[in-house]
């Protein structure tokens, strides 16, 4: 009997917490502008640390170059490289190269923010693929909005297989949460992958980022900025997408989401450990009466009711966000995502707490 009323609770808190997260995003306004009308006069820096990221520092490149924006400076750091990176980095003049003093991303950050010639610094990783007004559309953001820092979307470039669909729908579900908390004033969790901020504030709070951890360089930040009263905003806007790709392997996955879930255990924003603790708790109230049902019929109930509640709102939420990402035709994906959720995040979090990760080599 407590288990159930236990599991109901858990499914309640998370079921309004979705609930408001939802409807924060359906009332934030989509911010729009014209390319073309900026004046370009501000200088722009963006950072990006890499580590053995040959393969994919020319496609980056070519994507900067492409962009509307162009009073830019690229400040690539290398963390440390055993791959023959050297060789697919232009010699443009905008682009400079820093060798990494000490190891770690953190680190190689802070190193190329202190080189950074702009007061907007904007970030991505090696790895990602902005779109053509991702400059001109986050410059314009600063311009009409009194912010400190900015949180844009992130989107997985579509591919075939289920287990890459499956894994950019729960992607997709991240940069939901990651919206909707914004969006309602309270964010917990942002993506390194695309976010900017004013470099003085950045440098002034960098102490706070937590070294212990090896992951973490974007959300402890943003945790910073929100505990110094910062000015935090979300930037819903198309014009504003960086891509990514998805992990190639469930090996690669999974090591990813245990990196990402370990840093959870020195979090100190109530609100990121409150919405830690209720996707978990869910999780673990649908395994346990799963389990249960096969010796009481009381379980299989409570597992149906809270299974179907969960499916019901979370389809609401990703259908509105991914009708904004245009990833809508990931939601055919939900039910088996579903099934498959609390056993991955489980997994995903013991690992972390654990240690069972790898970071990159």
């Amino acid at each position: 009997m407590v288990i159930h009323i236990i599991s109901y609770i858990i499914a309640i808190l998370y079921i309004c917490y979705i609930f408001r997260l939802w409807r924060a995003w359906k009332k934030a306004e989509r911010f729009s502008f014209q390319t073309g009308l900026s004046s370009q006069k501000e200088l722009v820096s963006i950072v990006v640390a890499f580590r053995n990221e040959e393969q994919h520092l020319a496609k980056l490149q070519n994507a900067l170059a492409k962009q509307t924006y162009k009073n830019y400076e690229l400040i690539l750091v290398n963390d440390h490289s055993t791959d023959d990176f050297k060789s697919k980095i232009s010699q443009e003049r905008r682009i400079r190269l820093l060798n990494a003093t000490e190891e770690g991303k953190k680190r190689a950050l802070l190193e190329g923010v202190n080189a950074a010639k702009g007061d907007i610094v904007l970030c991505t990783d090696a790895d990602c693929l902005p779109c053509p007004t991702w400059i001109e559309s986050i410059v314009s953001f600063f311009g009409t909005n009194q912010t400190d820092m900015v949180i844009a979307p992130v989107v997985m470039i579509p591919e075939k297989k289920a287990f890459e669909r499956i894994q950019t729908l729960e992607f997709a579900s991240l940069q939901a949460a990651t919206a909707g908390s914004a969006c309602a004033g309270d964010p917990i969790m942002c993506n390194g992958a695309n976010m900017a901020f004013k470099k003085k504030e950045w440098l002034e709070l960098y102490n706070g980022i937590n070294e212990r951890e090896i992951s973490g360089d974007d959300v402890f930040m943003l945790h910073q900025f929100k505990k110094s009263g910062k000015n935090i905003e979300y930037l819903k806007s198309q014009s504003a997408l960086v891509f990514t790709r998805p992990c190639a392997t469930a090996k690669g996955f999974f090591s990813q989401r245990a990196r990402w879930a370990s840093k959870a255990k020195s979090y100190t924003d109530r609100s990121s450990i409150f919405a830690s603790c209720c996707v978990l708790g869910i999780c673990i109230a649908l395994l346990v009466n799963a389990f249960g049902a096969f010796f009481s019929v009381a379980h299989l109930f409570t597992f149906g009711v809270i299974f179907i509640s969960k499916l019901l709102i979370d389809r609401i939420f990703l259908w509105s966000y991914c009708t904004f990402s245009r990833e809508t035709y990931l939601t055919i994906w939900i039910f088996p995502a579903s099934l498959l959720y609390p056993f991955y995040i489980t997994i995903s979090a013991i690992g972390g707490l654990l240690g069972f990760y790898q970071w990159k080599k």
